[in-house]
């Protein structure tokens, strides 16, 4: 029986979890994706840029320390990748696959590095998805709440 590398079942389940969150932010209703309470908790729309920034930013970072030049693919400086929940949800799909390769790039002496933020991505996605879910929950009581597993 052969064993699975560590990090690419981490990697695994990192974009699995990504999928299931975007495929959960697609079916948001647009009419419900700039809406935020009035206690000031960010709208569905602002959590996926929020995470897109995060994960584009700690990219963006640990290509450095490892030397490198890559940086997270990024719309045009005109666009808003998160204008719609399906624009927002093929932006988390682009930057989920472009951290994947940088860090199965990393030499191996960057790879405890590279887990530890994929791990922490991991975990971002995992809030983005409970945020968002309590906002809907919130717009319409009656909603069932989604599982990201």
């Amino acid at each position: 029986m052969t064993q699975r590398d560590p990090f690419d079942t981490l990697a695994g389940r990192a974009d699995a979890c990504r999928r299931r969150l975007s495929a959960f932010l697609r079916d948001v209703p647009a009419e419900e994706w700039g809406w935020r309470p009035e206690d000031g908790a960010p709208s569905p729309q602002e959590i996926a840029a929020a995470l897109l920034a995060e994960e584009s930013s700690l990219a963006e970072r640990f290509a450095a320390t490892i030397g490198l030049d890559a940086r997270v693919a990024r719309p045009h400086r005109d666009e808003d990748p998160c204008a719609t929940p399906a624009s927002a949800a093929r932006a988390l799909g682009a930057a989920r696959a472009a951290s994947l390769a940088l860090f199965r790039a990393a030499p191996e002496s960057a790879r405890a590095e590279a887990a530890d933020l994929l791990a922490r991505l991991a975990f971002a996605d995992g809030a983005a998805f409970g945020q968002t879910a309590v906002l809907l929950r919130l717009i319409d009581p009656r909603r069932a709440t989604p599982a990201l597993t």
